[in-house]
């Protein structure tokens, strides 16, 4: 049989190129027949460690290898593997085979056996290429990097696809897939997503690298993308996958980092460890990728990897239920997390990080859901109090110094904010959470470019997340940006975005910003929800319906409360042109304890921002920098 420009003799157990005997190892070879007897499927690797080692045991590195091993000896001129890694699972051989004509001699060649075949002889099947994995064993503990040499660390250009452009990623950029969850036990889940992405933050904290978030990384689950699709979706050079098995105490973890240009493993390993080992087995990982991605581990670079963590296993699994519930972001779950989080500060005081997520869950609970018995108020409080414990235990933590900026803001602690806020951001550019945090603080503060440019980074480690358009989207309009952010609303709306209501009050709040207040009213009539009222009232205003937009102001004014709603209040009157309104309930916002965190960038208080008592609430009153 054939493929490519290869011809392989079962019964000889011989392959040829050009008529050149290819000699490979007895192992090589019975895993290649293996892989043309079963083309373009995906053979997991303990089928595949069977075949090829029948009635033996052996280790996982010696499947890895023996591929590698194969692949180098089958690379076609284009470069291009045959055999791709299906991450977490095993491989897959996507040439297209060419049998012999029944009777015809095997060592025939390609050409006949094609012509026989009723088919042209191809020179290559073109071969997506394997999927990007984040997840990597250290250097120290395996010798995968001396047996990969450099070369293969070095970055090849794919070839361009018909019609597009050539996948050139950059060099340093990771994304961490899900770890598959092998224990057998659906309740063991949020401990394999939870370590994939404990691996993300940790890596995040690596100066150099670019590493895709965890929604982007982890919508790929179940799927079985190869790594150059999730390579290109993410624009990452390479993917770290693997798996999870939890036996009790017992742990057996199997990582792979590949390289998403051209499908090759850097590495593959697997590990027998006690829960206690976790933390030191994701630093140890950490470190690999790194090292494969040719980036060094200088200072407190190294230092980040290891502080904030726990060594208690019963803490760390707690832990990690807390921030597989807290990315749900909604009441009941981020209540959930909350306990677990409690639970791991019990077992462990200590815990940096768990104080950082309890802090980011009662500020969020307060902020998002302000119908929660406990004031919002004392519930901040907490909050604080908790991320000043997590700065105390972990100074170098930068999601626990972004949370703590961020309470401090809606505190109106605007000062000191913005140092928390800009000292997490120059600490890691990677982590999400910052990352939203120190958009939002610069835009706030009027300062658009940074923003933007904040915004515009997470959507490049989240490309595939509606919610960091949506924020993009958001800075845009604060900024006095309409045009782009109608574009980015309908990248938003591309990615089927569950919040139809909230893509048409954006859209009205461009049209509104580009003078359009026609287009805004049909945006936003019966369409928006309750948030969409008040720029509503200022479109019909504009649109010269009156009574209309006093109608509308009226039902946002009972649907929402004078405290809950001041601030639009102002914005409505100050766009009508009623500025002794718009200050009163500037003045009102104030007293009511409103942290009147937008007042430096709200575009529709325009009118009012040369007055003196705009002056005095925002110098005076909440010592706002300049």
């Amino acid at each position: 049989m054939g493929f490519g420009p290869f011809l392989l003799d079962p019964v000889r157990r011989r392959l040829t190129r050009g008529g050149e005997v290819i000699k490979l190892p007895a192992k090589q070879l019975d895993a290649l027949l293996y892989f043309v007897e079963n083309p373009n499927r995906i053979i997991e690797k303990d089928e595949l460690m069977t075949a090829v080692w029948p009635g033996r045991i052996v280790e996982e590195s010696s499947l890895t290898q023996t591929i590698f091993m194969l692949r180098r000896a089958l690379q076609a001129d284009e470069a291009e593997p045959y055999i791709i890694t299906a991450p977490g699972r095993g491989y897959r051989f996507v040439a297209n085979i060419v049998p012999f004509p029944q009777g015809s001699p095997s060592a025939g060649g390609l050409a006949e056996a094609a012509s026989a075949a009723g088919t042209e002889p191809v020179a290559r099947a073109p071969v997506a290429t394997a999927r990007y994995t984040r997840w990597a064993p250290a250097a120290c503990v395996i010798g995968v990097l001396v047996i990969l040499g450099g070369a293969v660390l070095a970055w090849r250009r794919a070839p361009a696809p018909p019609g597009g452009a050539a996948f050139d990623p950059p060099p340093h950029s990771v994304a961490v897939l899900a770890f598959a969850n092998m224990s057998g036990d659906p309740g063991q889940v949020y401990f394999s997503d939870g370590l994939s992405e404990e691996l993300i933050n940790t890596l995040g904290r690596i100066g150099g690298l670019k590493v895709a978030a965890r929604v982007s990384a982890f919508s790929f689950k179940g799927e079985g993308a190869t790594a150059g699709d999730i390579g290109r979706k993410l624009d990452v050079g390479a993917i770290l996958e693997g798996s999870v098995r939890s036996d009790g105490a017992r742990l057996r973890v199997t990582a792979q980092l590949i390289n998403a240009v051209t499908g090759y493993q850097f590495w593959s390993h697997s590990y027998d460890r006690d829960r206690t080992d976790i933390l030191k087995l994701e630093t140890e990982i950490a470190e690999s990728v790194a090292q494969s991605l040719k980036v060094t581990l200088v200072g407190h670079e190294k230092v980040n990897l290891t502080e904030g963590g726990t060594n208690n296993p019963r803490a760390f699994d707690a832990y990690l239920r807390g921030i597989n519930l807290v990315s749900v972001l909604d009441g009941p779950a981020i209540r959930a997390a909350i306990r677990d989080f409690d639970e791991a500060i019990r077992i462990d005081p200590g815990f940096a990080d768990a104080h950082a997520g309890r802090a980011y869950g009662l500020h969020w609970l307060g902020f998002e859901w302000p119908d929660d018995p406990t004031p919002w108020q004392e519930e901040q409080a907490a909050a604080l109090a908790e991320a000043d414990k997590a700065v105390q235990l972990d100074p170098n933590s930068a999601r626990a110094h972004a949370i703590r900026g961020d309470i401090l803001q809606w505190r109106r602690n605007v000062i000191e904010a913005q140092e928390e806020v800009l000292k997490a951001h120059e600490m890691d550019q990677n982590d999400i959470v910052v990352g939203r945090i120190y958009a939002w603080t610069e835009t706030m503060l009027g300062h658009c470019a940074e923003g933007e440019a904040a915004a515009r980074r997470l959507v490049a480690l989240d490309p595939l997340t509606a919610d960091q358009y949506h924020r993009l989207a958001v800075v845009l309009l604060f900024c006095g940006h309409y045009d782009d952010a109608l574009g980015v609303i309908k990248q938003e709306q591309a990615l089927g975005s569950t919040h139809p209501a909230r893509i048409q009050y954006l859209k009205a709040w461009a049209h509104l910003g580009q003078g359009h207040a026609g287009e805004a009213v049909e945006d936003c009539e019966g369409k928006c929800d309750l948030n969409g009222l008040y720029i509503l009232a200022i479109a019909e205003m504009k649109a010269g319906h009156a009574d209309k937009a006093h109608a509308t102001l009226a039902r946002f004014r009972s649907e929402t409360g004078d405290l809950e709603a001041a601030t639009f209040f102002a914005d409505v009157y100050a766009q009508w042109g009623d500025i002794n309104a718009a200050l009163y309930w500037l003045d009102f916002a104030f007293k009511s304890d409103d942290p009147l965190c937008e007042i430096r960038s709200d575009i529709f208080l325009e009118p009012v921002r040369k007055t003196e008592q705009y002056a005095e609430i925002v110098k005076h009153r909440l010592h706002c920098p300049p």
